[in-house]
C-alpha cells in the first residue's frame, strides 16, 4: 500500500505574516504539515496556488518549509503561481516541479492546465496531445493524473466559471485509457469526489481558507483547513479527507 498526502492552495506571502481571507496562510500551512506528517505519507503532492504573491521569497519560505519532509514532494503550478520561479527556487533532490513519477504501483502526472495571466485553466489541444501520448506508454500502469483546475463542475457558479475550459476535451481523451483511474485537483479550497465513467476526480480543501459549497457567487465559510490521503493498493484506491482542529484554526486567524 502506497500512502500519498494529497494537499493544495497553500497561497503563501513573501512576508510570512501576511493572511488571505482572514488566515495567516503559512501559519496555517505549518499547522496542517504538523498534523498531517505524522500519519507517515509515502509522497506528498501539493497542486497548484502554493505562492498568492508570486514572489521569490513566498517559494523561498515553501521549500524551508518541504525541504524536511524526507520524502518525494510533487509540485504543480495554480493560477497564482509563477512556474519559472517556482523551478528555479523549489527543485531539489526530493521537490519535484511537474513530471512523471512512480507512486509504488502507480503512476501520478504532474500537469500544467494554467495560462499565464488567466483565473481559468485550459490544456489546448497541443498540451492535451502530449498528455495522450504520454498516457499511451504505459497501459496498465494505473494511473493518477494530478492538475490544478477541476475538470468537472463543483455546483458553485462562481468557481465552475474560472475550471478546466476544456475539461470536456481533457476527460473525453482520459476516458480512452483505462488505466487512469483517478484526477486530483485544487483550486475550489473545498472537496470534491465525483466519478466520471471509469475515473474518480477529486478535488481537495485548501490548507488556508474554504469556499462555500454551492454559492451562486463568492462566498467563504468557517470550515478549518483540510488535506485528502490516498491509499493505493494494486489497483485499488480508498481516501479521506481530515481538517485541522477547530482551535488549531482559530489560532491561525487574522
Amino acid at each position: 500500500m502506497f500512502r500519498l498526502l494529497h494537499l493544495t492552495d497553500t497561497h503563501l506571502y513573501a512576508d510570512a505574516a501576511s493572511a488571505q481571507r482572514g488566515v495567516v496562510t503559512r501559519a496555517s500551512l505549518e499547522h496542517v504539515l504538523d498534523a498531517a506528517l505524522p500519519g507517515q505519507p509515502d509522497a506528498v503532492l501539493v497542486s497548484g496556488d502554493l505562492c498568492q504573491d508570486e514572489s521569490r521569497e513566498g517559494y523561498r519560505q515553501l521549500r524551508g518549509l518541504f525541504d524536511p519532509i524526507a520524502v518525494p514532494v510533487i509540485c504543480l503550478p495554480g493560477n497564482h503561481d509563477d512556474l519559472a520561479l517556482m523551478q528555479a527556487e523549489m527543485t531539489s533532490d526530493h521537490i519535484a516541479v511537474l513530471g512523471d513519477h512512480s507512486l509504488g504501483h502507480w503512476r501520478l502526472l504532474a500537469t500544467d492546465c494554467t495560462i499565464p495571466g488567466a483565473v481559468h485553466g485550459e490544456y489546448g489541444e497541443a498540451r492535451i496531445a502530449a498528455l495522450d501520448r504520454a498516457l499511451a506508454e504505459l497501459p496498465t500502469q494505473p494511473t493518477i493524473v494530478a492538475l490544478h483546475h477541476p475538470p468537472v463542475p463543483c455546483g458553485s457558479r462562481w468557481l465552475d466559471q474560472s475550471r478546466l475550459q476544456d475539461g470536456d476535451a481533457f476527460m473525453s481523451m482520459l476516458a480512452r485509457h483505462a488505466q487512469v483511474l483517478a484526477v486530483l485537483c485544487g483550486h475550489i479550497h473545498q472537496p470534491l469526489d465525483e466519478t466520471v465513467g471509469h475515473i474518480r476526480v477529486m478535488a481537495t480543501p485548501s490548507t488556508c481558507r474554504q469556499f462555500a459549497s454551492g454559492s451562486e457567487g463568492y462566498a467563504v465559510d468557517e470550515l478549518a483547513p483540510g488535506w485528502r490521503w490516498l491509499e493505493l493498493g494494486d489497483r485499488a484506491l480508498e481516501t479521506r479527507i481530515d481538517r485541522l482542529d477547530a482551535a488549531v484554526f482559530a489560532a491561525v486567524r487574522d
